[in-house]
């Protein structure tokens, strides 16, 4: 039927959370095509057949509204219809409105599954709108997407729309994609507006999509997606499980891509919820890059504000941005999905709930004003921060969250950063701090700043008001955040060719160097800078290889702590790797470490400090790695246990040097210094500071190197200890020590002046190199396994001191000579030196360098060719084919260094260096106990050829008493014998002056041994030949020496052998003949000359004789149990020895008189009975019979230890009187009742019955 029309012109008005429609406007004389397929607008009018709309028409009536199955309301794109029914308003499955809908009222909607209401592609067609895509006409080019909710994605070259609209009552339609000049952009969706006040059920779709673009291999100019459109909801009740969207459309894609169509608005209003209806304003889908989300607004009627939700499906695209100029008030906002919303400049947002239940990383950016709760919860979100926060003061990140701060806070007082989250402040530096109440890292928590680049523009600069917590597993750092690679004050040089190695960033070490294929330097690392006090710069980059950017330097850690800063996590600046690869073979550096700065009130927890440098790439040649950076740690009081490391970075070539560790604690004036390198040698780390460094103590460890330099100067008022396993330190400018100073461990190089130490203590495995100046230095220590060497003392330049203490195994020496004579040891002692028992004053091998001085020896030319021996005060001795050198110097006052041995040419084997020279001049006195030497090295050799042995050297010593039983030697160095022998060094020589000398000493200046053995050297005074000991360990026989006499007479137990006896021989002079330890046959009493040879040759006999002691006349025998009568007679006895008794317990009671006694028991028998014989005999042969007697056993009295007959019979007789031809040999009385009679033969025979 026709029905008359009421036509307007898409008027209506609007106020938040309901349609208001204008009064119908009636044209009158117009009639329009609307016809009902059954019933009336009064009734029910069902719609069966498709209706093209006229834009602005009106259906209205009292009745329902049924879109049946086949049965859709439609209008062209752009154009618009409304629907206004007093009744219901039903579409069917299979029903649908598919065009604008300015306004759809009902008492309720109901959309069956399949039903649907679209607006989609309804919008601005391709091209047109508020936001269009950039349209492209040139080939292999891609439109932008359409803008709307969203911005519309880039294409290949043609931007995408921007946003527009509203949020909370969307109705404007969607811009269209940009066109190609072969095909047009997708239309934007259109707008649908519904107004429900009872129930809206839905279980089919309400849709305002935007339209794809288009592309083709024909063209290759694609266009872009539409944009999303509108929905805007007002219901009573939400009820169903259908779905609503506002999507964009995809971009073209046939070759470089279309941009997708932004998302578009949906906003729904409902008094009661109870749907599971899904709501989409996802970005249109993009090869080259999809559109942003639109925006989903929803609200209840419980809710003052309403929500918002921004989800893109998991797809990176760009942000949704909130074009309001005041602000949006939410109760709470959803970023997920990759939902990315920005509040821009002029706009501002205020969550009056919670931003919460977010997953799978939504972002908001915030580039105006956004006020939060004043407990904030950011889950499973990114917030940017690069405008202003309002209201928020506790701000706790969970679940994965990420906060980038780049503006300000208002109000924030507690932070918290939970598991997987982190902080990323990004505007501050070292004089803009963030001022925060307390901070909490939780595991996996992180604080951070934001990475630089050319220039240092960020660090992490964190005042904390009241407490600290970093747990477990939680971090605060800035590693890589430094010097982006190739960049900083001294970022390592680069690696621009083939096989090279870049160098290593520096910062607070020393960078590494790189290399060139061949080994050779290419990119050297970057040098120290910065503070080591208040460190606040970021560390230098690695080089960069022309394939491979150099490691980013470590960032800067600035905390300043009230209260308590517990760490039980990490705090780091670390520097990045270098990399390096097969085919590119141009590795770039290590990053060097950063600054990590903490103040704290009280410092507490077990965790870890780190400014350590990153490691270089090594591909090929290695670059350097990265130095490490720099430390300083300030508290009032400090309880923990944490581990710091400013360690430098590995490397294939060189590693990077250490940073510095500084410490503070209490109230402590100075703080503390650590050097540590985690036992790996490398570069020094050198001093920066112009001024003076003040410090409590300094330790250099683990192949830690420090210098410092000539403009500058250190100050160590503590102590210089607990150094591990070889640090260095080097002054080159000016240090000063505490009065007593203990150096444990460490190198120490003095190229400078030393100011304050009269003490110096050298303990366990240090070693000092004094070729600077002391100011004040009277006494010098040098303790086990120490060294001192002097190395600017030269002949006419004495070094004075007070006392010297030389302990076991420590060494006082001076530094090695080469081609000339430069340094000798020339000490004034104002009174003491004590070299003890293992300690040595030693210049071996710091004479002459092979085949210099006056006595060198001469080479030795060809296969097997022997060089010759040095000479000094012996000449040295020949080669197989090289002579000795001469002999030279004074037999007094000897100060000559000895000559190096000749070199062998045809195996280049150095000839030993000649021992070096001592000259001591003590005004006390001289201990010596352990050693004094200036020996000549052994010449070096192998299988075919020797070099020669360097000479002795020079030892003279002055002292006013001298004391021990130690050594001194000069001796000449061995040309080692092998197929072509060198020559022997020759010896050195000796001059002892001493007022008194009670010492015992030995002194020796003898030539090495060779193909010719040196010649001996020279001792003045010279010493007597004599010998002063002798002793036969074998016999533990001492000799007893008798010089007026020269006699040595020993004796030994008789019978002992005298054959093949190796005495050991002590004398004064150069030799003895035999010689001590040579095997030697003596026969008793009859001497063995010896011969002595002194060290002007001449010699002394001694006659050694061995006597004898006479043979033992001792055969008694005692015992602590048994009975036995003095020996020297015929026959003695034995008696009180227990009835039974083993022969083996028999023998073990009795004790010899005498070591070499005999016992003959050949007649005992076992058990032992009565009368039976033991026969000892003496040493010297005599002899004495024993006899033993068994003690008495009852009716045993003949003593036979048996009971049997022949007691019986004796025992009658003794009862009777009777004489017998027998004696009797017991009393008869056997039963012990102490009468003779019957009762003792009856007992007697009671035992032989038995």
């Amino acid at each position: 039927m026709t029905m008359t029309s009421k036509l307007v012109s898409n008027l209506y008005f609007w106020s938040v959370g309901a349609i208001v429609l204008a009064a119908c406007i009636v044209l009158p004389g117009t009639s329009f095509a609307f016809t009902c397929d059954s019933g009336d607008l009064n009734g029910t009018c069902v719609i069966s057949s498709t209706q093209l709309m006229a834009n602005g028409e009106v259906i209205s009536g009292a009745g329902d509204l049924i879109i049946a199955d086949g049965g859709s309301l439609t209008t062209n794109a752009g154009e618009s219809f409304s629907i206004a029914m007093d009744g219901d308003v039903v579409i069917e499955s299979g029903g649908s409105i598919a065009g604008n809908l300015s306004s759809l009222t009902a008492a309720n909607l109901t959309l069956e599954s399949g039903g649907s209401i679209n607006a989609n592609g309804k919008g601005y067609a391709g091209g047109l709108g508020p936001e269009p895509g950039v349209s492209v006409h040139s080939y292999k080019q891609g439109a932008g997407g359409g803008g709307y909710g969203g911005s519309g994605g880039n294409g290949q070259t043609g931007e995408g729309g921007d946003v527009y609209g509203s949020v909370t009552t969307p109705s404007d339609f969607g811009s269209g994609g940009g066109n190609g000049s072969c095909y047009p952009g997708g239309a934007g969706g259109g707008a649908l507006i519904l107004d429900v006040p009872g129930t809206l059920s839905l279980d089919g779709s309400i849709t305002s999509n935007g339209g794809d673009g288009s592309g083709g291999a024909s063209c290759y100019r694609d266009s872009g997606g539409g944009a999303g459109g509108s929905i805007w909801i007002n219901t009573g009740t939400l009820d169903g499980e259908g779905s609503i969207s506002a999507n964009g459309g995809g971009g073209g894609g046939a070759y470089g891509g279309g941009g997708g169509g932004g998302g578009g608005r949906i906003a729904v209003y409902s008094t009661t919820d109870t749907s599971a209806i899904d709501m989409q304003a996802y970005g249109g889908w993009s090869k080259w890059q999809w559109g942003a989300a639109g925006v989903i607004y929803t609200k209840s009627a419980s809710q003052a504000y309403g929500d918002l939700i921004v989800d893109n499906n998991d797809i990176s695209a760009p942000g949704t941005n909130q074009v309001l100029t005041t602000t949006l008030t939410l109760d709470n906002i959803t970023l997920r999905n990759s939902g990315n919303y920005v509040v821009q400049e002029s706009c501002g947002l205020s969550i009056e709930g919670v931003f919460t239940g977010c997953n799978s990383s939504g972002n908001l950016t915030n580039n105006g004003a956004v006020t939060l709760t004043s407990s904030t919860v950011l889950s499973n979100v990114t917030f940017t921060n690069n405008g202003t926060v309002y209201g928020l003061e506790n701000l706790d990140l969970t679940s994965s969250a990420a906060f980038y701060s780049n503006g300000v806070f208002d109000a924030l007082s507690d932070l918290t950063v939970g598991a997987g989250s982190t902080v990323e402040f990004q505007n501050l530096t070292a004089d803009k701090p963030i001022t925060i109440t307390n901070v909490m890292v939780l595991d996996t928590g992180a604080i951070t700043h934001e990475a630089n680049g050319a220039t240092q523009d960020q660090i992490l600069n964190l005042h904390v008001t009241g407490d600290l917590d970093v747990q477990a597993g939680g971090s605060i750092h800035a590693s890589l955040k430094g010097y982006s690679g190739g960049y900083g004050p001294e970022a390592g040089g680069a690696a621009d060719y083939y096989k090279e190695g870049a160098g290593g960033g520096g910062y607070g070490g020393r960078g590494g160097d790189g290399t060139m294929g061949d080994g050779a330097t290419i990119g050297l690392g970057g040098a120290e800078y910065g503070s080591v006090e208040t460190p606040s710069d970021i560390g230098s980059a690695g080089g960069n290889g022309s394939c491979y950017p150099g490691g980013a330097g470590g960032g800067a850690v600035l905390l300043d702590v009230s209260g308590t800063f517990t760490l039980n996590g990490t705090v780091a600046a670390n520097g990045g790797d270098g990399s390096g690869g097969a085919s590119c073979y141009r590795d770039s550096g290590g990053g060097a470490g950063g600054s990590v700065l903490i103040t704290a009130n009280s410092l507490a927890g077990s965790g870890s400090i780190t400014a350590n440098g990153g490691a270089g790439g090594g591909a090929y040649a290695g670059a350097g790695g990265g130095a490490g950076g720099r430390i300083a740690v300030y508290s009032t009081t400090d309880t923990s246990a944490l581990t710091m490391e400013a360690y430098g970075g590995w490397s294939k070539r060189q590693y990077g040097g250490a940073g510095a560790i500084y410490t503070k604690t209490g109230s402590a004036t100075l703080g503390d210094l650590l050097i540590d390198n985690n036992g790996i040698a490398t570069f020094a780390t050198t001093q920066v500071l112009t001024t003076t460094l003040l410090l409590n103590n300094l330790t250099v460890k683990n192949m830690g190197y420090y210098v410092v330099p000539e403009s500058s100067s250190l100050s160590i008022e503590g102590d210089f200890t607990d150094c591990t396993t070889s640090g260095s330190f080097t002054n080159n400018g000016v240090v000063t020590l505490p009065v007593s100073t203990v150096l444990t461990n460490v190198v120490f190089y003095n190229n400078g002046d030393i100011f304050g130490p009269t003490d110096l203590d050298l303990a366990s495995g240090t070693s000092f190199y004094s070729n600077g100046n002391f100011d004040a230095l009277t006494d010098l220590t040098i303790g086990s396994g120490a060294t001192f060497e002097f190395q600017n003392i030269a002949p006419d330049k004495p070094f004075s001191l007070g006392n010297i203490t030389v302990r076991n195994s420590g060494v006082l020496t001076h530094k090695a000579n080469g081609s000339t004579r430069e340094n000798i040891l020339y000490l004034h002692v104002a009174n003491n030196v004590d070299v003890q028992a293992g300690g040595s004053i030693s210049v071996d091998a710091k004479g002459y360098a092979t085949g210099a001085g006056p006595g060198a020896g001469a080479t030795g030319d060809g296969y097997a060719g022997g060089a010759g021996g040095a000479g000094h005060a012996g000449a040295g001795g020949n080669g197989s084919t090289g002579a000795g050198g001469d002999a030279y110097g004074t037999l007094t006052s000897p100060e000559e260094l000895g000559s190096g041995g000749g070199y062998c040419t045809q195996y280049a084997f150095s000839g030993g260096a000649g021992g070096g020279a001592i000259r001591m001049v003590i005004s006390g006195t001289l201990t010596l106990d352990g050693s004094i030497t200036s020996n000549g090295a052994n010449g070096a050799n192998g299988q075919y050829a020797s070099a020669g042995g360097g000479a002795g050297g020079s030892i003279w010593i002055t002292a006013n008493n001298l004391e021990g039983n130690g050594s001194l030697y000069a001796n000449g160095g061995n040309g080692i014998p092998w197929y072509g022998h060198g020559g022997g060094g020759g010896g050195g020589r000796i001059q002892i002056d001493a007022d008194a000398d009670s010492s015992s000493l030995t002194k020796l200046a003898i030539g090495g041994t060779g193909f010719q053995t040196g010649e001996i050297g020279t001792i003045y005074p010279i010493p007597p030949k004599a010998i002063t000991s002798f002793m036969i360990e074998s016999l533990s026989a001492i000799g007893e020496i008798d010089e007026d006499a020269k006699s040595v007479t020993l004796t030994a137990p008789y019978g002992t052998s005298l054959m093949g006896l190796t005495p050991t021989i002590a004398i004064t002079g150069v030799s003895v003949s035999p010689a001590s330890g040579a095997a030697q046959d003596f026969t008793d009493g009859v001497p063995v000359t010896y011969t002595v040879t002194a060290y002007d040759t001449s010699t002394q006999d001694y006659g050694v004789t061995i006597n004898l002691d006479p043979p033992s006349s001792n055969n008694t025998i005692t015992s602590a149990v048994y009975t036995i009568s003095a020996g020297g007679t015929a026959n003695e006895t034995i008696v009180n020895v227990p009835f039974g008794i083993s022969l083996a317990d028999f023998l073990a009671a009795l004790t010899a008189g005498d070591a070499y006694q005999s016992w003959d028991s050949s007649d005992l028998t076992d058990p032992v009975i009565s009368r039976q014989e033991l026969i000892v005999t003496a040493q010297d042969g005599t002899s004495v019979t024993y006899i033993v007697y068994i003690n008495l056993t009852p009716g045993d009295v003949n003593h036979d230890g048996l009971v049997a007959m022949e007691d019986l019979i004796l025992s009658i007789q003794a009862t009777a009187g009777l004489e017998t031809a027998a004696p009797v040999y017991g009393n008869a009385d056997v039963n012990g009742d102490g009468v003779l009679g019957l009762t003792d033969s009856l007992y007697i025979m009671r035992e032989v019955l038995k």
